[in-house]
């Protein structure tokens, strides 16, 4: 009997190091967007600042379709510990020609400084392609949360 327990744990440590050791592409033959970073950008005026998704191809192939990010931005209290107040949902993207490389990135305006209030701690929630209009790999990561808090309207990450 413990023979017999002996070489079934053998079998199940090797196939569970086969299992462990193949590599999975879930993006084989598609683009994957995913979103790298949230950045901000000095604006065109004087003392504006613009928000950009920063958007990332981790998949195979280009991806061709207008590309849109969705940000929902919530106020937070505790010091940024309890996002509680949506304050607004902000929508950008495009159609960049000739589309997303495999491993490029583009960054999407979605709001500027003057669509923001001035002070506070704020939770920003942002998805890339919300309507699943581009056929991906895989689309439980498209989603980037990052906090921030704003000083007489002077913001930061």
């Amino acid at each position: 009997m413990n023979n017999l327990i002996k070489k079934g744990l053998v079998i199940g440590i090797i196939c569970l190091l086969i299992l462990v050791s193949v590599p999975t592409v879930v993006s084989e033959g598609k683009p994957d967007l995913v979103i790298e970073d949230m950045v901000i950008k000095p604006g065109n005026f004087p003392n504006e600042q613009e928000f950009f998704c920063r958007v990332k191809n981790i998949g195979d192939v280009i991806a061709e379709k207008t590309i849109f990010v969705s940000v929902d931005i919530r106020m937070c209290f505790l010091f940024g510990m309890l996002p509680v107040y949506l304050i607004g949902t902000f929508d950008g993207g495009g159609n960049f020609v000739p589309g997303l490389f495999p491993g490029d990135t583009i960054d999407i305006v979605f709001a500027y400084s003057y669509d923001l209030p001035r002070f506070g701690f704020y939770l920003f929630s942002c998805e890339v392609n919300p309507q699943l209009t581009i056929d991906e790999g895989k689309y439980s990561n498209n989603f980037y949360s990052e906090k921030s808090f704003a000083i007489f309207g002077n913001w930061r990450y």
